[in-house]
């Protein structure tokens, strides 16, 4: 996924209208990287439409998971207009490093698992 934010500011100007600044707090930071990788996931490009595919699935859920009644709808009607120009550019390096982040702890967590099991199949076998 890295190097994205060479590829979509030429879609998402497209969309996004007036200016603003930084995200506020948790749940608007969630709002501007879900809106973000929903740009992504309307690329004609295949990995990068898989990835922001996934990346908008991923902070749906955290915002689902913090707030299950919260008015998405709403929400990105509001923070669209933030995004403009190099705030996109910013959210979308920061959403990336967030999702990388969270894969990388996947993969670690994975890898745990595999060794936990085969420390434990090793203990069952030797009794």
């Amino acid at each position: 996924m890295a190097h994205l934010s060479r590829i979509a500011p030429a879609a998402a100007f497209a969309l996004l209208a007036a200016n603003s600044g930084a995200a506020a707090d948790a749940t608007t930071n969630d709002v501007h990287c879900y809106i973000v990788f929903k740009q992504l996931g309307s690329s004609k490009e295949p990995g990068v439409q898989n990835a922001g595919i996934m990346g908008a699935l991923y902070f749906m859920g955290k915002l689902d998971g913090r707030t299950p009644d919260f008015d998405l709808e709403t929400a990105i009607l509001t923070e669209i207009p933030k995004l403009r120009g190099g705030v996109f550019n910013d959210e979308l390096a920061r959403c990336e490093r967030e999702l990388q982040a969270r894969g990388e702890a996947e993969a670690a967590m994975g890898k745990d698992m595999q060794q936990r099991a085969a420390k434990t199949q090793q203990e069952q076998n030797s009794h």
